[in-house]
């Protein structure tokens, strides 16, 4: 039962592992090959992205043994002109629960900003600024990969009556809230949501002064003569939101 209780502690807290947020400092600094040793004794080296700006990003695989349980994490850092950045979260969990777990990049590489995600239940991601380092948005939803077109994104925060959608404009960190039901209304037909409305986005086109987007969480009901639902169909919407 301790076991038990200790890997879920791991698995859902974020902490700090083996080392506290830093400044910059220079990669002659921090050895990048150490405690990335696996168990079996096998070496796995970091993961390095390179990220526009002339930031990469570092995966960096840990292990490390707490109270006869092996643990496994990732410290992500950015690396910008030979100098490094711890930043704050590293997540950790058993080594049985190890990949689907762990931070990952997807390639959500923007101007100024790009996300990492881990998974446990759901998807969260999260958004950094690549000059300081700092987490500037965290948010979690059912889809593995943000929804994103150039310096704009689409999330979503709140739960159940409170849940609420975004249009994110990462250049002037203008947020524009909008509700996809009130286009599904114009239709003049009769539409219900999915349960994973929520990531049934699309940026289709964008420029300085709207975003096209498509919606596809909904679906229209069928019924018979005598109006009885017998079937349903998928249903999308196209709608465009100002950039004021």
């Amino acid at each position: 039962m301790k076991k038990l209780l200790l890997i879920l502690a791991l698995l859902f807290t974020v902490a700090t592992v083996h080392a506290q947020p830093a400044c910059w400092r220079t990669s002659a600094d921090i050895d990048l090959s150490e405690c990335v040793t696996e168990f079996d004794g096998d070496i796995k080296e970091p993961e390095v992205y390179e990220m526009k700006g002339g930031y990469k990003l570092i995966l960096r695989p840990v292990a490390w043994v707490e109270e006869e349980m092996r643990i496994r994490a990732t410290q992500v850092y950015i690396e910008k002109d030979g100098k490094l950045r711890l930043l704050p979260d590293s997540d950790a969990c058993s080594e049985d629960l190890v990949n689907k777990y762990m931070f990952r990049y997807d390639g959500v590489d923007f101007d100024d900003y790009f996300i990492i995600t881990i998974y446990g239940g759901e998807y969260t991601h999260y958004l950094y600024e690549k000059s300081s380092g700092k987490m500037v948005l965290k948010y979690a939803n059912s889809v593995s990969k943000p929804i994103y077109r150039e310096n704009l994104l689409i999330y979503n925060d709140g739960d159940g009556e409170n849940e609420s959608v975004h249009l994110l404009d990462l250049k002037s960190l203008k947020k524009y809230t909008f509700d996809p039901f009130n286009y599904a209304q114009k239709e003049n037909v009769l539409l219900y949501g999915t349960y994973w409305w929520n990531s049934a986005f699309q940026i289709l086109a964008a420029d300085s002064n709207k975003a096209t987007i498509e919606f596809w969480g909904l679906y229209k009901p069928i019924f018979d003569e005598k109006h009885e639902l017998i079937d349903s169909e998928d249903y999308s919407i196209t709608f465009d939101i100002e950039l004021k």
